[in-house]
Order: structure tokens, then sequence, then C-alpha cells
């Protein structure tokens, strides 16, 4: 079937649908994706800007496809036919490259409005096979597991999965994988397949390698363009590598180097793996340490708890790192795309601590 696309129980043709009156942003984005598509017109995307000043980034339409035939490839889309399903938006990477997939593939594509709860719209017979989200829309009380078991491959991307969420994942008989990429290299560039690998492998034309202070660096062999990024990597293999943190979100408190992600996924475990239950282990402003680390939640902890957090820590080898204080945060900052936004977390850390509320 040639690619047409679905929305709101109406099927078009790219040019009907890039015609189409709305005033709904998700649907403004697809459709100057689209416009951009047909006229060979450069495409500009803004980074998450979870880590920093979203950045502003543009791409010709060749690199969206050479992106787009590494996932095909690399996940074998083009043996059998495809129905994407696209409920990210498109205004970013993520969202985009579907589009970019359905396009390259000549396939079906459905749009459904990007919300946290899109599991609801989703019918257990529906047609897709191929669909990526953010762990947010899987974490949701909405989640339906039916439906999400018949769409053959999935991808799951945007931000890092908690131990007992990637345990759930690895359980289901579709093809779920976590990816690993960033917008600068126009979506992923290694995948890991939940339940049989134990890290991320690379996919072609990329390859990784380590920096001397053990950051990612991502090349790609066809351009020879070499990326380096501030993710802190390890070797799990010959060819598998995770990711254990970032050098921007160390926290540098009194000399002691904070790295907060093993320390939260420490946390997460110790509290009973509820799947919506989120801690971020942020940092604020110290006027003796220069930066304190603090633990921030979503659940609400007493004094006990702490203490026996505490000493859990400190068995698993982080007993320096680990946080005196606790603050409870009604939800948790997300970036437009989904992503956990550390620095709205510190902010308002910061701003707790001026008020006198820790």
């Amino acid at each position: 079937m040639a690619m047409h696309i679905f929305f709101e129980a109406n099927q078009y043709s790219i040019q009907e649908f890039v015609a189409l009156k709305s005033e709904q942003t998700f649907v403004m984005h697809a459709q100057s994706f689209l416009k951009n598509w047909i006229s060979n017109l450069p495409f500009t995307f803004n980074s998450s800007g979870s880590t920093g000043t979203p950045k502003t980034l543009t791409f010709a339409k060749e690199s969206l496809l050479e992106s787009a035939f590494a996932t095909i490839q690399a996940l074998n889309l083009s043996n059998n036919p495809q129905h994407i399903l696209l409920c990210l938006s498109a205004q970013f990477v993520g969202g985009a490259m579907m589009l970019a997939r359905a396009l390259a593939l000549d396939c079906p594509i459905t749009i459904l409005e990007p919300s946290s709860n899109v599991f609801s719209k989703i019918g257990s017979e529906h047609p897709y096979t191929f669909a990526s989200f953010v762990p947010m829309q899987i974490m949701s009380e909405d989640f339906n597991l039916e439906s999400f078991k018949k769409i053959e491959v999935v991808l799951i991307g945007g931000t890092s999965v908690s131990k007992a969420l990637e345990v759930q994942l690895s359980a289901y008989p579709n093809r779920v994988y976590h990816t690993y990429g960033m917008s600068e290299t126009l979506s992923h560039v290694a995948l890991k397949r939940f339940g049989l690998m134990q890290g991320y492998k690379a996919i072609q034309p990329y390859s990784i390698n380590l920096n001397q202070d053990g950051c990612i660096l991502i090349t790609n062999t066809n351009s020879q363009q070499i990326i380096s990024t501030h993710d802190i990597g390890e070797w799990v293999g010959e060819k598998e590598f995770i990711i254990t943190g970032r050098t921007d979100f160390i926290i540098n408190s009194g000399g002691l180097k904070i790295n907060p992600e093993p320390i939260e996924k420490i946390v997460w475990e110790f509290f009973g793996s509820d799947l919506h239950e989120v801690f971020v282990l942020a940092k604020a402003k110290h006027t003796l340490l220069g930066e304190e680390a603090i633990l921030v939640g979503t659940r609400s902890i007493d004094e006990k708890e702490l203490f026996l957090l505490k000493e859990y820590l400190s068995a698993r080898g982080f007993k320096k790192e680990a946080p005196k204080r606790y603050s409870r945060i009604n939800q948790i900052p997300l970036t437009l795309n989904g992503k956990l936004n550390r620095l709205k977390v510190n902010e308002w850390l910061d701003s707790q601590l001026f008020l006198g509320n820790l």
C-alpha cells in the first residue's frame, strides 16, 4: 500500500493533508515538514533544551533520507508491509523522522495527537506495525498492553529508561528497542533491544568510540563527520556500550563529583519500582560546597525513609554521594518533547531554598 496519511478517521494523500485546514499545532508541524519535503527545502529543528539552551539545527533532505534508510535497514522494515504510527510532534527530530521513514518506505502512516495518554486513542485492533514512543507514554495509566504488543517494532527514545520499565518491556513478544542518538545526528545512531542486549550497538553508517575522558564520539562513516558528546560511555562487550551519565549533569559538591543518574536508578529501586514515581538528584547552590546534591521526587518521604535510603546507597557504594535532603515536587518539569528538564528542576530547587522551604 502506497503512502497515505490517516488522520481523525479520514485518509489523505500527502497533498490533501498539506492542504487540510487545521489550527492544531501538531498537525501544522506535520504539514510544515511535508511541505519542505515536497519542495526539497532544508529542515530546521531545535534541540530539546534538556541540557542547556536549545540549539537550532538545519539539515538537507538527503540527510533525513540517509537517517531514515539507516533505521529501515537496521530493523529490516522493508521486508514486510508497514503501517507507521506517529504520536510524537514533527516539530522535533524524533517525530519528524517517523514521517521521513514513511516517505522512504512509501507506506501508510497514522497521525495521532502527541500526549502522555496516547494509548487511550489506540484500539486493540489497530493496524500499526512500527511506532516510536517516549517513556512517559508507556508509563501512563492509560497504557494498553494488548494494543502495545500488536505493534511489531517499537522504538523508545528521548530519555533514559528505568530498570523496572526495561524488565517490563523485555517480557513482551514484539521487538522493542531503546534508542541512542540526538538531534544533531537526526535520530538514533545505536539501538538496544530489550531482553536480548546489555547495551547499545551502532547501526550503519555510524561507529562509536570513547575519547580520553570516556565520552562518546560518533562518526558517520559515509561523511566522516565526528560528533563529540557529553555522554559518559562504557563498553559492555566488543560492540555494545552503555551510558552512565553526562559530564554536564555532574554535581561538584565541595570537590566531590557526583554523577546523578546511577544514584537515581538506585533510589527508584529502593522505593519499590513504581513506574509512575520520578526521582531526580538535582543540584542547588551552596555557599560553602558550591553545589549541593538534593533529591527531588514526586513521592512524600519522611526522615526515617531518607535515613534508610542513605544507608541503602552507602551499601551500594555511594556513601559520600548520598543526598542528605529531600524535596517533594508535584510534577517533574519536562521539555516540549517529553524529556526530563534538569535545568528547570535545579531552578525550582534554588527557588525553594530562597523561599526557605527546605
